[in-house]
């Protein structure tokens, strides 16, 4: 059995409620509108399901009517990364409120928590807990030879790092520096 779906002008799925259906034709019929509503939403700390369940619309349709437009996604997402700022600005609200007492400190301890963990899934680049640490390592080839030995010959010859330090590499010829280049 294979279901129809009806599709909107713009490709997005569109409602199986009729309701749904004309409010989302008539709501989509002024796109610019629509998308500045929404990116304002959300950029002021509203989900885009908040958003949705709001104006009683399917989140199928609002997010494939996103997706489609790879410029109107683009703005969504910025939008998105405002979000996670809209949060953490929140949680310095709520540090003022406790100085002055009119938030309890465990009541805004375990919101501030979960704001924090909503901002770090909005942008992650921003207020993420994990480092990357990006690393460049290079071998130099003599080092490379002497493992070589050590497992194919059975001998090994000793490198000093003063060896390593004075060798310079040249764009597409071997490492210099030594009489026999290795």
């Amino acid at each position: 059995m294979v279901s129809k779906v009806m599709k909107g002008s713009f490709g997005e799925r569109l409602p199986k409620n009729a309701e749904r259906r004309e409010r989302w034709i008539e709501m989509s019929s002024n796109p610019i509108e629509l998308e500045t509503e929404l990116t304002d939403c959300v950029a002021q700390g509203e989900s885009l399901h908040a958003w949705c369940k709001r104006k009683d619309m399917a989140y199928n349709t609002v997010n494939d009517w996103i997706k489609r437009d790879p410029d109107r996604n683009e703005r969504y997402e910025r939008a998105r990364i405002a979000r996670a700022e809209w949060h953490v600005s929140d949680i310095e609200e709520m540090m003022t409120e406790v100085r002055q007492g009119t938030l309890d400190p465990a009541s805004a301890r375990v919101i501030a928590e979960n704001k924090r963990w909503i901002a770090s899934r909005m942008d992650p680049h921003l207020w993420g807990d994990k480092v990357q640490i990006d690393a460049n390592v290079s071998v130099q080839d003599k080092y490379l030879e002497a493992i070589k030995g050590l497992t194919i010959e059975g001998s090994f010859t000793e490198i000093s790092h003063t060896d390593v330090d004075t060798r310079t590499r040249d764009d597409d010829q071997n490492v210099t520096g030594d009489e026999n280049p290795i």
